[in-house]
């Protein structure tokens, strides 16, 4: 099987950012990953939406970032999601290695 590995990042000075960022695959909520973490994600092979957002100060969640993978079996990505600077605008997600086998 396939593997996601995804790291969590928030920008200098977002320390309102307390509660772990939210990772869904394919749009179902797949768990989540504190701020400076990482963790991994077992996924079926094929081509899948990775998407990441937090939830800020109680209400609907922010800095939304989504990503489409292909994923071969066998295979380990490792995707990092960063924090937007203003918290109302749109996160990042991006591999940052190649696709290696797990």
């Amino acid at each position: 099987m396939p593997h996601v590995r995804v790291t969590a990042r928030r920008r200098f000075g977002q320390w309102l950012l307390t509660k772990p960022a939210n990772v869904a695959i394919d749009g179902h909520p797949a768990g989540q990953v504190r701020w400076g973490r990482s963790d991994v994600f077992e996924v079926p092979v094929g081509r899948h939406r990775v998407s990441a957002n937090f939830p800020y100060l109680g209400g609907k969640p922010k800095g939304d970032a989504t990503l489409d993978v292909d994923l071969g079996e066998g295979v380990l990505i490792d995707v990092l999601y960063r924090s937007p600077w203003v918290v109302t605008m749109k996160g990042t997600l991006q591999i940052t290695t190649a696709p290696v086998p797990a």
